[in-house]
């Protein structure tokens, strides 16, 4: 995954290279919010400027999206911890004082006991 990467990245600069180098001539006005002129400049720095921007505020963007998830995935975590203590204590509960129970429920219930209801 590394190496797709940085083929990935080299690919786009050497892209982004031989587009500036057919337009060093080319330049571009950047106006203000007034509509002054405030510099002429080559078109391939403010191409260059606005990618910078967009990575960097995608990456902070990406790195508060990042604690985000990794703090849902230890709330989550916290909650398997409990509910495999949970079933842990349930799968560890003695079957014979639960039989035994059921036992007396019925023997209240129809007023026969088990040993004379198999005879």
């Amino acid at each position: 995954m590394t190496w797709l990467r940085i083929i990935t990245v080299l690919v786009f600069v050497i892209v982004f290279l031989l587009w500036a180098g057919q337009n060093l001539e080319n330049t571009v006005d950047i106006n203000n919010f007034d509509g002054e002129t405030v510099a002429n400049a080559p078109l391939w720095i403010v191409v260059l400027v606005s990618a910078a921007f967009g990575i960097f505020f995608m990456g902070i963007l990406g790195i508060v999206q990042e604690f985000r998830d990794k703090s849902k995935i230890k709330k989550l975590n916290h909650l398997i911890d409990k509910q495999q203590e949970e079933l842990a204590s349930l799968r560890n509960l003695p079957i014979s004082d639960e039989i035994g129970e059921v036992e007396i429920e019925e023997e209240e219930s129809t007023g026969i006991k088990n040993s004379e209801a198999q005879e």
